[in-house]
Parts: C-alpha cells; structure tokens; sequence
C-alpha cells in the first residue's frame, strides 16, 4: 500500500513540474529498482 502511495506522488509531481512522460517512466523504474535493491539487502541481512 505504502509503494504504490509513493509511486503516485512521483508521478503526480513529475507531472506538476511538467517533465516529460519519457523522464517520468523512467524516474518510476528507477524507484521501483532502489525498492527491489533495498529488499534485497534487508532480506541478506537477516
């Protein structure tokens, strides 16, 4: 529920800030990717 809350203020702010549809695909992915990393490292730490 949180994840998919933080990816629609990413999207609704690239959006108010008028950056190109291109640059918000990719901005999306990209926090998708640090979230995908991030449990991956929690989850070898335990």
């Amino acid at each position: 529920m949180l994840g998919v809350l933080l990816l629609g203020v990413v999207a609704n702010v690239l959006n108010l800030l008028q950056i190109s549809s291109y640059y918000q695909q990719i901005s999306v992915g990209a926090v998708l990717l640090i979230a995908a990393i991030a449990n991956l490292l929690q989850r070898r730490r335990h």
